[in-house]
């Protein structure tokens, strides 16, 4: 049995290392998924804004600190390129940055004899969520000012934070993307191994053999993982220089898991290897199904919180209700040290159980199925 399995390996890692391209396809597609998002999170919590500042003075200083102090987790709210008036307008006008506020000479007079100070904010508003951050973070700056200048607050609030901290967003993705990498992989290359074994009209010679079919399983189940473990340690440090992901946080638990959803994507390239028959199909599905536990799973306790009515919801519900959704928080928590984590086992046999079947739906086919085309 043994020499079987090893057998197969052998002859798997040859085809990979003679015909590369379904496994460089499963790395392509999670770099550059890892690199779209890393530009689009980057984008998003840091804006550009520039400053046209007429006045002069204590408040006008202090109101310039302010904005540029405001930050978050993820980095400053605003990134000030400039506070020159005439420059501020130029780049502006020629859409170099999207948004310019106006400071002007009266705002210092106004404050210092007790009036009320107006400023003015330009906004290219090409999309509502740009123009909300702007507003919002300038709110923002003047409530800290307001605070500043009177001491105190005619409204005040006390937050009752779930954790010690936030977790950035960035480290919230980057786990998203870290499981789409590791299912995407082992779907691609167990489905594909499986498939060339009918496209190489080798599949009869090995299903038939006495030792069953669990050593074709488990050959291609050992060949993927060691694809997926090359791809995974490509893929960490990309997490880490394009998004702060903590891989030093990554313990046995993290580890666990993530061994988890590679059995979970093999089992499912199993099916689609003996549904299909062909490695053409299968890059394509199983981008989709990866796509699809990103989307659904992923991101499941984020869009929660605007899961009320329409596709949103729905999305929502079929994502609280898969196991993964659980297990991909419990994977967080642990990499940010937000709390003491022990193993989910609820959701863990739940995936379990997911994989025998899928596995079981496949063994039946094949068993099924023991016609083969083209002279097999």
């Amino acid at each position: 049995m043994f020499s079987a399995i090893l057998a197969i390996v052998r002859k798997d890692l040859l085809l990979i290392i003679r015909k590369p391209m379904f496994s460089i396809i499963s790395l392509i597609v999670p770099l550059l998924f890892i690199i779209f998002y890393g530009l689009v999170i980057h984008t998003s919590s840091t804006n550009p804004i520039v400053i046209a500042n007429h006045s002069e003075g204590p408040y006008t200083e202090r109101f310039v600190d302010i904005l540029q102090e405001i930050k978050s987790v993820d980095g400053s709210y605003l990134e000030i390129i400039t506070l020159d008036s005439e420059l501020a307008y130029e780049k502006y006008n020629n859409r170099q940055v999207d948004a310019l506020l106006v400071i002007p000479e009266s705002f210092e007079e106004n404050l210092h004899a007790g009036k009320q100070a107006a400023l003015k904010l330009k906004v290219f508003n090409i999309n509502s969520d740009g123009t909300k951050n702007y507003q919002l973070r300038i709110d923002h700056a003047l409530y800290e000012f307001h605070k500043n200048l009177n001491g105190d607050s005619f409204i005040s609030i006390n937050e009752d934070m779930t954790f010690i901290q936030d977790t950035p967003m960035k480290s919230y993705v980057s786990t998203g993307l870290l499981i789409f990498s590791v299912l995407l992989t082992s779907m691609v290359s167990t489905g594909t191994l499986m498939a060339r074994e009918w496209e190489e009209r080798t599949a009869k010679l090995i299903v038939l053999t006495p030792k069953g079919f669990l050593p074709l399983i488990v050959g291609k189940w050992m060949t993927a993982l060691l694809v997926t473990v090359a791809n995974t340690v490509l893929v960490l440090p990309l997490l880490y220089i394009l998004l702060g992901y903590l891989i030093g946080q990554m313990n046995t638990l993290v580890w666990f898991y993530l061994l988890l959803f590679f059995f979970y994507g093999s089992a499912a390239g199993v099916l689609l290897g003996v549904l299909f028959k062909k490695t053409l199909p299968i890059v394509p599905i199983s981008i989709v199904i990866a796509m699809s536990e990103f989307l659904v799973s992923s991101l499941e306790s984020y869009i929660r919180g605007f899961a009320h009515g329409g596709m949103t919801e729905w999305l929502w519900r079929l994502g609280s209700w898969w196991p993964s959704s659980e297990i991909i928080d419990r994977i967080r928590f642990t990499v940010e040290d937000l709390e003491q984590i022990a193993i989910n086992w609820g959701a863990s046999f739940y995936m379990a159980l997911w994989v025998g079947l899928l596995l079981t739906i496949a063994l039946f086919k094949l068993n099924k199925q023991l016609s083969f085309t083209q002279g097999q």
